[in-house]
């Protein structure tokens, strides 16, 4: 889900974080308690790509990277 209107990369990190919390936390489905795995990245336009598709296939590159190496935001 692209999000917009992020000042700058410490704010993309900040949103992420926020996020990735807030999913972590366990959830009552019935009697059974959940949790989720999160996988969270973060590409910007143009910093990292002149065009949006390129930029996506970046994100789709970074999030494989993530989930392969199960990174933590920092």
């Amino acid at each position: 889900m692209p999000i917009r209107d992020v000042a700058d990369r410490e704010h993309a990190v900040e949103l992420g974080m926020q996020l990735h919390a807030k999913l972590r936390e366990p959830y009552q489905l019935a009697s059974v308690t959940g949790h989720l795995g999160v996988s969270i990245d973060a590409a910007f336009f143009p910093d990292n790509a002149i065009t949006p598709e390129v930029l996506l296939a970046y994100t789709d590159t970074a999030i494989y990277h993530a989930k392969e190496n199960q990174c933590q935001l920092t």
